[in-house]
Formats: structure tokens, C-alpha cells, sequence
């Protein structure tokens, strides 16, 4: 498993941290939401190495790989029976997953956890 990107507005330098712990100070349901808050504070976040090179890019946080192995996690689609069967939204799904599944390979996953 590869390791995460870190996003932090603190130094450049080494990361401040000599032991692994942690103080959950917010939760949020968006890799977007969470840029936010970092750019916005003294915090940092856990985000996919793609999504935290855009952040570091555009805001001058910095981004430091996580000293610790972490699991990747599964990513599914839902979407209602009635469509199951409509061409468009087959088609639109798949296109999605291809996303996914290059995005996975891009951050060094395995894009076997993308469900369609």
C-alpha cells in the first residue's frame, strides 16, 4: 500500500509530529471541503496525492507523505433500479468508473476497489 499525501499550511520543514497521534477536530464528506479548511487554518488533513498536489499548487500548503500504512479504500456507485437498463446512464456510469480507476492508478492504487 502506498503512503497518503498530508496537506499542511505549517512549515515546509519537517512535519511536527514525533509519534503517532491524533486530535479529530473536524469530519467533512468532501476531499474539496476538507482543502478549505486546511488552506483556511492551522490544520492539516488527510487527501488523495492528487487532489492534495492541486491544493499545495494553488494555495502554497504543503504536502507531506504519511509515516504510517493505510488501507485504500472502496469507492461504489448507486443509483436507482429504473436505470439500470438505460443505455445514457450505463454509458455515464462507465465513464465514471474510468475516472475512478485512472485516478486510483495515478495515486499508485489498485483500481480493483472502483464498483460499478
Amino acid at each position: 500500500m502506498d503512503r497518503a499525501p498530508m496537506v499542511s499550511r505549517r512549515s515546509a520543514k519537517k512535519p511536527r509530529w514525533s509519534i503517532l497521534s491524533r486530535q479529530v477536530v473536524v469530519v467533512v464528506p468532501t476531499y474539496t471541503a476538507a482543502a478549505h479548511i486546511i488552506e483556511d487554518s492551522e490544520l492539516t488533513g488527510l487527501i488523495t496525492a492528487g487532489h492534495a498536489a492541486q491544493v499545495a499548487a494553488l494555495s502554497g500548503a504543503h504536502v507531506h507523505q504519511i509515516p504510517a500504512e493505510l488501507p485504500t479504500l472502496p469507492l461504489s456507485q448507486a443509483w436507482r433500479v429504473r436505470h439500470d437498463l438505460d443505455g445514457a446512464h450505463q454509458w455515464l456510469r462507465a465513464q465514471v468508473a474510468a475516472v475512478l480507476r485512472a485516478d486510483r492508478r495515478a495515486d499508485g492504487g489498485a483500481d480493483d476497489a472502483i464498483e460499478s
